[in-house]
């Protein structure tokens, strides 16, 4: 039960952050900013900026404030357990981490050179998120829901929230 309720949190919460996404995609081609960014560093400093440190932000913020959940997890009647906040915010950098390494792999794919010359580096950093997502799924069924692989890495837990 726990792993389902747990699943249905992430893609409310994944849902947030898509809805934000594309807010922000709007707001970017109304104002013009959607063809002026040149290059693959800039393109990940542009998109660590305004996606993903704010994205990291609801995750880390909500974590670790008084609900101890996300829109999703409080709405699943979930929350987070950890023994301090900088657990929660070692669980959220793991949890984003492959999020930036797919974005890293993209924007070097499409601004860094010829898609028909893909180095193998950039071949790695679009496959390497995708071994980190499945690593962090298999933790999630061994442990029925409590724990993905960056909750035991952070020290963190998901449980079922304490009814006062």
């Amino acid at each position: 039960m726990l792993i389902i309720k747990r699943v249905i949190a992430y893609f409310i919460d994944i849902l947030i952050i898509l809805l934000y996404a594309f807010a922000l995609m709007q707001i970017t081609i109304a104002i013009g900013f959607d063809n002026i960014i040149e290059g693959p560093i800039e393109g990940q400093v542009v998109g660590l900026i305004s996606l993903t440190i704010p994205a990291f932000l609801y995750l880390y913020l909500s974590e670790s404030g008084k609900w101890k959940a996300t829109l999703g997890k409080k709405i699943m009647g979930l929350q987070i357990e950890a023994a301090k906040n900088s657990d929660v915010l070692i669980r959220n950098i793991l949890k984003m981490l492959p999020w930036e390494i797919a974005h890293t792999g993209v924007h070097w794919m499409l601004n860094g050179g010829n898609l028909d010359d893909i180095s193998m580096i950039i071949w790695v950093l679009l496959i390497l998120p995708q071994v980190l997502v499945l690593l962090y799924a298999f933790g999630l069924v061994r442990t029925n829901g409590k724990q993905t692989l960056y909750d035991q890495w952070a020290g963190t837990e998901v449980e079922l929230q304490v009814k006062k």
